[in-house]
């Protein structure tokens, strides 16, 4: 005797089921990169001020010898 099982799988459901996942992603996407736009907004602000404070350093410097 041999044993068979019947799986009976209905697509109705599981396209509900992939259009709910897709929209949690989606979801998850949105907060995820506004989160990442953020952090990128701060590092690009500390960059600048980097970026000044080198500035102002080589500027000293060039004042100094020139003095």
């Amino acid at each position: 005797m041999i044993d068979t099982k019947v799986v009976v799988i209905i697509c109705e459901e599981l396209e509900e089921l992939e259009v709910l996942i897709e929209a949690s992603e989606h979801a998850i996407d949105d907060e995820g990169m506004k989160d990442l736009e953020t952090k990128l907004d701060h590092l690009m602000w500390k960059m600048n001020v980097v970026f000044v404070c080198v500035a102002i350093v080589l500027l000293s410097v060039v004042v100094k010898y020139l003095i």
